[in-house]
């Protein structure tokens, strides 16, 4: 809105948008994603769905990689798991797809998931899930101990 009066611009802040931009904040850094851009895109697109959005509920410190150099985690696995819901479903591979895509993972350890998964139209979340903490562990014990 145009004050013409004055020759100033007034503009209306919704007074939710603090609490809003804060627990954004918030959440980009307990998650640090790789891109920050993309991650925003889907963070912000999950609350207008009222779906889960891609962030983790603690900050893992100190920042953790995988034993292969990967960046996927524990605390990324954890979300992956809220947003997919229920650990004994099935979901099609293209929902996991765009989940993995808005957390900023490489999309070659989603694919060597998948490979050794066999996983091709439908994938189920638990045998998806153990597969993925097998890329965090650097023995099956490890492993064992992630899931």
């Amino acid at each position: 809105m145009i004050n013409e009066e004055r020759g100033t611009s007034s503009i209306s802040v919704p007074p939710k948008l603090p609490v809003i931009l804060k627990q954004f904040c918030k959440a980009a850094i307990r998650t640090q994603p790789y891109d920050l851009l993309k991650w925003s895109t889907a963070y912000f697109s999950a609350l207008a769905e009222g779906s889960e959005p891609p962030s983790k509920t603690r900050l893992e410190y100190p920042l953790e990689t995988a034993a292969n150099g990967s960046c996927l985690t524990f605390g990324l696995l954890k979300v992956l798991l809220r947003q997919l819901g229920d650990y004994n479903k099935t979901v099609a591979v293209e929902v996991i797809l765009k989940r993995w895509t808005d957390l900023c993972l490489d999309i070659t350890d989603l694919n060597l998931i998948m490979i050794v998964g066999k996983f091709r139209r439908k994938c189920q979340i638990k045998k998806f899930l153990a597969i993925a903490a097998g890329l965090l562990g650097s023995s099956l014990f490890d492993t064992m101990l992630i899931i």
